[in-house]
């Protein structure tokens, strides 16, 4: 298979080819009527010379033709390819070119046919044109000129189209040449990018497919995308890049998440089996209170794996949603009732600011999205107020509802706040150990909108607090 180089090469030296070709016949054709036109006009002033040559030789007192100076003109004009005969008033020849030298006029005319012929592939044959004499005014006679027609080129004028179209042929080569190798190096630098990506994105297969070795720094396409001014070229090089950022950063999350879901099973497991061993050894009692605890733990531990399920079903699509009508401003004052007295025990404070709205979704997904949403506020937020509200936009052209929980709390660093609705992302590696959760709330409540068709996104200012808006 050709490589992309070659073809490009190929391509452009085609196209350049083609185009000086194109190129060197137009100038070849343009510049041969240019000058056949300017022959013919040499031509026509030629013939108007040998009438005034032939004129000068009048002599008005004799009434008749100097012949010896005739003869002269007569023999330079032949030899420039032209015959002249000389009539005088009443039709009788004067001087003939041919009475006085057939052999020599027939030899003149043979050469310039041959010349013609075999230079310029051009055939003549003999045409003659005849011109009136004047002398003050009156007609003295005529004057017949023949020559090798429709056109002819001299000895010098032919040299001068033979070098004119050397000259060109000249040109053509060496700016082929010259523009073959300026394909070459062009092909070489727009193909150059494109098999640095490809060397990076095998790499980075290798690497996955050997156990997600690590990405190395100095991917093949660590050249900087501004060196491509061609701005697909750059575009590539720069999503090269991105995809490998964004791997490394994957490949890292993925070992946090190891390291998180490790802990979430870790902790409660522990516990477990710090109460059952000390329960078995008559530390404790079997009491109430510890059964309380290890139901509590067991709790989490189902919670957690009823959570990781939610979301596998979701990102498999293995989820069905079953629509009805219902009153979104009932459902959100439903969700927000079931976390009044944390809010309070947290001396924080849940305000609804709701309009009228019937909305025909999945009443329980859409339930959860608001719970798993007022959670993470109710959570993070150690004082002031978290705001429930209702606002009719314009999405897409369509009119649609924009639910919004505004919470007053640390708000999310700007590095971070691109991946809080990953699976187990802290934006604080140790503020979910105290606060509790899996780290999957968000996560779930993205996967239902992606599901029913919903926006879902988080703006925040850190130190002033967080907006999540859902938008369906």
């Amino acid at each position: 298979m050709i490589s992309l180089k070659n073809r490009l090469m190929l391509t452009y030296t085609f196209f350049i080819c083609a185009a000086f070709a194109a190129l060197f016949f137009l100038l070849n054709a343009a510049s041969k009527k240019i000058f056949d036109n300017f022959v013919r006009d040499v031509i026509i002033e030629k013939n108007q010379e040998i009438v005034r040559a032939v004129e000068e030789q009048y002599r008005p007192l004799q009434k008749q033709f100097d012949l010896a100076a005739l003869e002269s003109v007569g023999m330079i004009f032949m030899h420039d390819g032209f015959i002249v005969d000389v009539e005088d008033s009443e039709g009788r020849y004067v001087w003939n070119a041919r009475d006085m030298d057939m052999e020599h006029c027939a030899a003149v005319l043979q050469k310039i046919s041959e010349r013609m012929n075999a230079k310029h592939g051009k055939k003549t044959e003999l045409q003659s044109a005849g011109f009136p004499l004047f002398y003050s005014g009156k007609i003295i006679g005529n004057v017949n000129i023949a020559s090798a027609g429709p056109l002819f080129y001299t000895e010098a004028q032919s040299e001068f189209i033979i070098h004119l179209n050397l000259t060109l042929a000249a040109l053509f080569f060496i700016s082929l040449v010259v523009c073959t190798g300026f394909a070459l190096i062009h092909a070489e630098r727009l193909s150059r990018p494109i098999v640095r990506a490809t060397q990076a994105a095998r790499t980075i297969a290798a690497c996955y497919a050997a156990a997600n070795r690590p990405l190395p720094d100095d991917l093949p396409e660590s050249a900087p995308a501004e060196q491509y001014k061609t701005r697909e070229l750059a575009a590539l090089t720069g999503a090269i890049h991105e995809m490998a950022d964004e791997l490394r950063e994957a490949a890292a999350r993925q070992k946090q998440l190891t390291g998180d879901v490790a802990h979430e099973l870790r902790t409660p497991l522990a516990s477990i089996q710090g109460t059952i061993e000390a329960l078995l050894d008559g530390v404790w009692e079997a009491g109430p209170e510890r059964l309380f605890s290890l139901l509590n733990e067991v709790k989490r531990l189902t919670q957690l794996v009823n959570d990781l399920q939610v979301l596998s079903s979701f990102e498999s699509g293995n989820i069905t949603l079953t629509k009805t009508e219902f009153d979104m401003a009932e459902l959100l004052r439903d969700a927000a009732e079931q976390f009044t007295n944390a809010a309070r025990e947290k001396g924080i404070e849940i305000t609804s600011r709701l309009i009228p709205w019937r909305a025909a979704a999945d009443y329980g997904r859409t339930k959860q999205v608001i719970i798993n949403l007022l959670s993470n506020a109710v959570k993070y937020t150690a004082q002031g107020t978290i705001t429930l509200s209702m606002e009719k936009i314009s999405y897409t052209g369509k009119d649609a509802l924009a639910i919004k929980i505004t919470d007053t709390g640390p708000g999310i660093p700007d590095k971070d706040l691109p991946h809080i609705f990953e699976r187990f992302y802290r934006a604080e590696k140790s503020r979910n150990r105290g606060t509790g959760g899996a780290g999957v709330g968000l996560t779930i409540a993205r996967a239902i909108c992606a599901a029913c068709g919903w926006k879902i996104y988080a703006e925040s200012v850190e130190g002033k607090g967080s907006v999540f808006t859902v938008v369906m």
